[in-house]
């Protein structure tokens, strides 16, 4: 029989758990209880995770845009909403407990990591823009490189998720800082989520860093990436990013992710353009393959 566990049950005290968050008499959550490193090895038995709480947040704190491309997060609004940002500890929480590689399945532990990068994302904003909608995560001191998410009971910063969970790039400089029980935990999940060795680049539209150039968040329910509909979830977040010829592919150019991260779409489909004519509506009619848009830095909020 799977193991299922809620939110709720997971956010219990657990022994050595460092992301025990409390809140003061304002009820602002205090950042030194989320900065300890949790103890390795001691987590509750579980085979799949709940994202659900995550994914009603997500839907009551944004909005589309009336073209279509831009799925705004409402941070004002998010960060004066007490209750909603103690729900978003009490998920990132949750996420801190859980061993990735006890989930059952490749795509659980996919669907972990991308809600787990997008979430610590929009926790990080809530933390550093201080009601400032002119605020850009690429002008906030180590916004990408602060060891500040604890997941699976190993601290990481963004870049370390990403870079090397993810894509499974150990030469990159963050990901070689980590310790070497820390790297060999890293390499082991990342070789879990991709047991074949392959990685489906796909995933690039599914993660989103903060800014208006990223591919969105999802806009539709159930608003945080499932397992059990995770290869749907990827193809509609990717065709709705190369739809965009603002984010993804167009007359204008196409996204500087596929410059960034040339290889891990040269890999999957072959090269850039066929990545794109695979999973655009269209194909590559009407798109400068040899232009790259200017990446929107902006705060992905109004």
């Amino acid at each position: 029989m799977k193991k299922m566990m809620s939110i709720g049950a997971l956010v219990l005290v657990l022994s050595g758990c460092g992301q025990y968050v409390s809140y003061g008499d304002g009820g602002d959550p205090e950042p030194d209880a989320i900065r300890e490193t949790a103890t390795l090895g001691d987590f509750p038995e579980l085979e799949e995770f709940n994202h659900y709480t995550f994914a009603g947040l997500v839907a009551g704190h944004t909005s589309v845009s009336d073209d279509g491309q831009y799925v705004y997060v409402d941070y004002l609004g998010w960060s004066g909403d007490e209750e909603a940002r103690y729900e978003l500890e009490r998920y990132t929480s949750a996420l801190a407990t859980v061993d990735p590689s006890q989930l059952s399945s490749a795509d659980e532990r996919l669907a972990y990591w991308i809600n787990a990068y997008n979430a610590s994302v929009i926790r990080g904003v809530l933390e550093k823009f201080e009601d400032d909608t002119s605020f850009r995560v690429i002008d906030s001191p180590d916004f990408f490189g602060e060891r500040a998410y604890t997941l699976g009971g190993v601290t990481l910063s963004l870049d370390q998720i990403e870079q090397g969970v993810i894509r499974g790039d150990f030469e990159n400089d963050g990901v070689k800082a980590l310790s070497a029980e820390e790297l060999a935990r890293v390499e082991t999940w990342h070789q879990e989520m991709w047991p074949d060795g392959e990685i489906d680049a796909r995933f690039h539209a599914a993660v989103n860093c903060g800014a208006l150039g990223c591919p969105n968040l999802l806009a539709s329910a159930p608003f945080a990436y499932q397992a059990d509909e995770l290869d749907a979830q990827l193809e509609q977040a990717t065709r709705a990013w190369l739809a965009s010829p603002e984010k993804g592919a167009g007359a204008d150019g196409v996204s500087m992710l596929f410059t960034w991260y040339k290889d891990d779409f040269v890999n999957d489909a072959g090269s850039v353009e066929a990545f794109i004519a695979k999973w655009r509506d269209g194909g590559t009619d009407g798109v400068a393959l040899d232009k790259s848009l200017e990446y929107d830095w902006a705060l992905n909020t109004k």
